[in-house]
């Protein structure tokens, strides 16, 4: 007798072979830890396309131990069935040490199909942790294979040349030398760019001239130019002085900046005089760099910038002064506290120095910074300059200061005290904000609104409730956001009011979207009717389907079933319905819901959305 099952491996087992299989999906079940791994290692021989399934479905799982997951691993590597790779790369997010070993090595053995992906999934992810676990692999692949990678950065396509460069640019590999070379006249600007990057990580001199060459060239992108100089600071070759001295003048933005550094990491005092020079430039990064690369070859870049902070052009002192707060430390604290207290120094400069004295955060400044605040001649951009230093430094002694604030004659100086006293928090600031929310200038009263979600009191919420009613739909729009920050239940009848007679498309729906957030049931009404009215704003509608969905809520099973299969409507209300529904949790969903997944004339993405609500389904009990 023969019985035909579908697999990656077998295309079919006999008898005995399929009674040893149902003897070991039996054993996957069992309490016993040692029992289940011998049975995960016998799926893995097994290897049909079932086994496969629930080899996965083992790994993914993050209650099971990390034994019982890294069995399944090697026995996932025993099938060799390539639908293993994009599940085995996504644990590697979650950053488990243990794991990490055993997953690289069965990636480095599936092969081309996974370097593919791995290098995919790096040049689109940003989360470090993640991104540091796949270079790890990659690396590992690298060790064996690094021709692979060298014949990818040749190919005709163009996002397999940008992913595959951004991996060498990481890797850093000298074997990789030559071709990166080649890669700074890519066609694409992306590659050169990676390259440039690449180039600087390897570190070796032969990339000089052509870094050189590139950095140079006044009709290439400002990344690239700016890459390549940063490279050449990496390789430290004294080569590259004067050409980044003269970069140090180039009228573009950036590679000055990035050359200032460069500089810095080479360490030749020949290019102090530019560097000097270039603490004049009107962009304050450049000078900030230029100053640290300074400290680095002699020392003078501290006290360079403190000169500067007296300098006849406004623009000088004020990038002096925000550089300074980079690296200027106590010893810059007076120069910019004198600064600051000069009613004849223009407002920028001396905004800047108090900036820069909040970041320094030393306490000596708080006393200067608070008489300046209470000065009400004293120009605005100074004044808030003043109360933004002050709440970062966090001293108590500027909290009596900043509520004044609250009273003053300028609503830029009431509105930016608001969101400085929330931001620290002081109980005794309290009082005063509820008061700013009944401000007559509609900016005051968001800042208001803001800062009181940061404090943990039952008295802010009915005020904030009020606003519900404001004039200005971006302060209704607030107040309701911050309701649902708050989360009280409280706010329900006032939303719910609210929501009946709101008329702007986006505060409305900012409305529902709060209220299902706090929702204890007693809305649910409410959302039905939003959901059914077909004369309501979209965005209104799709926040009532998503508000809903909640476990229990199965009054809403019918109009979501009726929604979701009404095909003259939205496909985005659609699809929210289906994902409705699989929240609710309900198994009467199921078989509407699996008649739109298997109807092949519906959109792919309402097809999705059902099966994965059937699978959100079958998962509760």
């Amino acid at each position: 007798m023969v019985i035909v099952v579908t697999g990656s491996t077998l295309g079919c087992i006999d008898a005995d072979k399929a009674q040893e299989k149902n003897l070991t999906l039996e054993d996957i079940k069992s309490e016993n830890e040692s029992i289940r791994q011998d049975a995960i290692g016998n799926l893995g021989n097994i290897g049909d396309e079932q086994s496969t399934d629930i080899l996965i479905g083992i790994l993914l799982d993050t209650n099971e131990s990390d034994e019982i997951r890294i069995s399944a691993v090697k026995a996932l590597e025993e099938t060799g069935d390539g639908k293993a790779i994009s599940p085995l790369i996504s644990v590697l997010e979650e950053n488990d040490p243990s794991l990490l070993i055993e997953i690289s090595e069965t990636l480095v053995q599936f092969g081309d199909p996974a370097t593919e992906m791995l290098i995919s999934t790096f040049a689109d992810n940003g989360k470090p942790e993640f991104r540091t676990n796949l270079m790890y692999v990659l690396c590992m692949i690298a060790d064996e294979d690094i021709d692979y990678f060298i014949e990818k950065l040749n190919d005709d396509d163009i996002n397999t040349r940008r992913n595959t460069a951004f991996v060498l640019a990481e890797l850093g590999d000298e074997r990789t030398l030559d071709a990166l070379i080649v890669a700074l006249e890519d066609d694409d600007w992306i590659v050169r760019r990676q390259a440039a990057r690449g180039l600087g990580n390897i570190g070796h001199k032969k990339a000089v001239a052509p870094l050189i060459q590139a950095m140079g060239n006044t009709s290439e992108a400002r990344e690239i130019r700016s890459n390549a100089a940063i490279a050449l600071g990496q390789i430290g070759d004294d080569e590259a002085v004067e050409p980044l001295i003269q970069a140090l003048e180039d009228d573009d933005w950036l590679l000055p900046r990035s050359a200032a550094t460069a500089l810095g990491e080479i360490g030749d005092t020949k290019a102090v005089p530019e560097l000097t020079a270039a603490l004049k430039r009107d962009e304050d990064l450049t000078v900030l760099n230029a100053a640290m690369a300074l400290e680095k070859l002699d020392g003078s870049g501290v006290d360079k910038l403190i000169d500067l902070l007296d300098d006849d052009d406004k623009d000088v002192q004020k990038n002096a002064a925000y550089a300074l707060a980079g690296i200027g430390g106590e010893k810059a604290i007076g120069p910019l506290i004198d600064l600051l207290e000069d009613a004849n120094e223009h407002e920028d400069a001396r905004a800047a120095a108090a900036s820069s004295l909040g970041t320094i955060g030393d306490t000596d400044a708080v006393l200067p910074l608070i008489r300046v605040l209470e000065d009400e001649t004293e120009p605005t951009a100074v004044r808030k300059s003043t109360i933004s230093a002050l709440r970062r430094i966090g001293d108590e002694r500027a909290t009596k200061p900043i509520i004044e604030g609250l009273k003053d004659d300028d609503p830029q100086i009431r509105e930016a005290a608001a969101f400085a006293l929330g931001e620290m928090g002081d109980e005794s600031a309290l009082d005063a904000l509820i008061l700013s929310l009944e401000d007559e200038n509609w900016r005051v009263r968001i800042s208001a609104i803001k800062a009181l979600q940061n404090f943990d009191d039952d008295k802010t919420l009915l005020p904030i409730s009020d606003l519900l009613e404001d004039d200005y739909w971006a302060v209704r729009k607030t107040a309701s956001q911050t309701l649902s920050t708050i989360g009280s239940q409280q706010a329900i009848p006032p939303l719910i009011e609210a929501i009946g007679v709101e008329k702007e498309k986006d505060v409305k729906t900012a409305m529902v979207r709060s209220l299902g957030d706090i929702d204890d049931g007693s809305s649910i009404d409410l959302f039905i009717q939003l959901l059914q009215d077909k004369s309501e704003f979209r965005s209104v509608r799709e926040a009532a389907v998503i508000a809903i969905g909640k476990p229990g809520n199965e009054q809403a099973l019918d109009p979501l079933i009726q929604l979701m299969l009404d095909e003259t409507e939205a496909i985005e209300l659609r699809l929210e319905a289906a994902n409705s529904l699989g929240r609710i949790g309900s198994h009467d969903a199921i078989d509407p819901l699996s008649r739109i997944s298997q109807d092949p004339g519906e959109h792919y993405d309402l097809r999705t959305a059902a099966q994965e609500a059937i699978a959100n389904i079958g998962s509760v009990p």
